[in-house]
């Protein structure tokens, strides 16, 4: 005999499910696995998307207990501001049902029991909104009265730090995706002029212990300033490979509205070493690429309602092993010599908001969803630079890099159907005296799985 929907239970065992599971928010490690949906008020709270037909393991929970698939849950787009899924009275039992269980108790009416309550955390990970972001991963930059004009350090092309919070969400996720980032003046070339930089990453996330926890994988790409350039030279730009990143991410506490996650982030020396040439072409002065970074960091999520979601980030970027800078032409620098260099440590401050000011009725619309976004980004150095001493002194890099930067983000971002997203943004600093860079346009195109 074949799986009989849960529908045609009767409907004092609905009951008796609903109960057990109406609990209020636990903790990540106490989740159990996600339930069958009695019906479907409760889809749609195990559904990620609300009603989009997506391949969260709510949704595929709930079609397994059926033998043919079962009717889609309601849309968030019915509800109104505010109203949590499942909210209101339960439609009337159809005729038949009540003729064949004529005492089963009334339908139930109020909230339906809360996503944390029904063991599914996962589900409401995985269509969660991530954060925009802002960062650019400068550092050293060469003294401006030498021959090679104050040229940014040009490892990575410029950009070797990855920040977590950039396209990303306390929450852990399975997803891929990809991230596009035009920087306007982030950079200087060893002619002295100020250059763009463009920034193309792409990256997967895989999560496991039920969707408690995740790991992520970042590859990126620069076109900016050569890590290889010559005085005197114009040709200064090419495509750079950047350094890796791996994150890991675990759900530390799942409430009813709010979320706490954590982890740690690790970015791998596997950019080119920066070298400056003399007019003969012989090494002038080498920045080598060794450091290796980790990253700590805490995270909020919270949704108030249906339609609001905001989330909190704080991070700190230590370097664990330093540089090594090695000086061959005296006539650049006034000396020869090597010594190690240790990047300043940064602490990373960031919070967003948006709000769902459209959501579609219908999971095959190539709109589903349309969600305004505003950030604040806050970057500052804890430390002073750590300077080379070469011959007893430091002749090479500016002292004056000490950054207390304020970006204000804002962007949209549009749901295309059940899995997948696009955000697109603009970035302006809002603090004249510590710019990373004078703007920043940014897209990031992203699919669930």
């Amino acid at each position: 005999m074949g799986t009989t929907c849960i529908h045609n239970l009767p409907r004092y065992v609905l009951l008796v499910v609903l109960a057990v599971g109406a609990q209020p928010g636990v903790w990540a490690d106490e989740v159990a696995a996600v339930p069958t949906a009695p019906d479907a008020d409760a889809l749609a709270q195990l559904c990620a998307a609300h009603g989009e037909h997506c391949n969260c393991p709510g949704c595929r929970s709930y079609f397994r207990a059926c033998e043919n698939p079962c009717p889609p849950c309601p849309l968030e787009s019915e509800l109104l501001p505010g109203e949590a899924p499942g909210m209101g009275e339960a439609p009337e039992p159809s005729p038949s049902a009540a003729d064949a269980a004529p005492d089963a108790p009334a339908p139930m009416t109020g909230p339906a029991p809360s996503l944390a309550s029904l063991g599914a955390v996962a589900a409401a990970t995985s269509a969660s909104p991530g954060m925009i972001g802002d960062f650019f991963g400068g550092g050293y930059q060469y003294l401006r009265a030498s021959p090679v004009n104050g040229a940014t350090v040009a490892v990575a092309g410029g950009d070797r730090v990855l920040k977590f919070a950039d396209n990303n969400s306390p929450l852990p996720q399975d997803r891929v995706f990809f991230n596009f980032h035009h920087f306007n003046n982030a950079v200087t070339d060893v002619i002295g002029r100020d250059q763009d930089a463009d920034r193309f990453t792409f990256g997967l996330e895989r999560t496991f212990l039920g969707e408690a926890a995740s790991i992520e994988f970042r590859v990126p790409f620069e076109a900016s300033v050569s890590a290889d350039q010559r005085t005197g030279d114009l040709d200064t730009m090419s495509a750079e490979f950047g350094n890796l990143a791996l994150a890991f991410k675990l759900l530390a506490y799942e409430g009813p509205w709010c979320s706490i996650a954590g982890g740690l982030g690790m970015i791998f020396p596997t950019a080119d070493d920066a070298t400056i040439y003399n007019a003969s072409r012989n090494p002038a002065v080498t920045f080598e690429n060794e450091s290796y970074f980790l990253q700590p960091f805490i995270g909020v999520y919270c949704r108030p309602n249906n339609r609001l979601f905001t989330q909190f980030v704080a991070q700190v970027n230590f370097d664990v092993t330093g540089n090594t800078v090695t000086l061959f032409d005296p006539s650049f620098f006034g000396a020869t010599g090597s010594d190690e260099v240790v990047e300043q440590t940064l602490l990373f401050l960031d919070y967003s908001v948006g709000y769902w000011v459209f959501r579609s009725r219908h999971h095959d619309d190539w709109l589903t969803g349309l969600a305004p976004m505003v950030e604040l980004h806050y970057t500052t150095t804890t430390e002073d630079l750590d300077l080379p001493q070469i011959d007893g002194a430091n002749t090479v890099y500016e002292t004056d890099f000490r950054r207390d930067a304020l970006n204000l983000t804002g962007g949209l971002l549009f749901e295309l159907g059940p899995l997948t997203s696009l955000r697109v943004a603009g970035v302006a600093p809002l603090r004249d005296e510590d710019l990373l860079f004078d703007a920043e346009f940014g897209l990031q195109l992203i699919r669930r799985y």
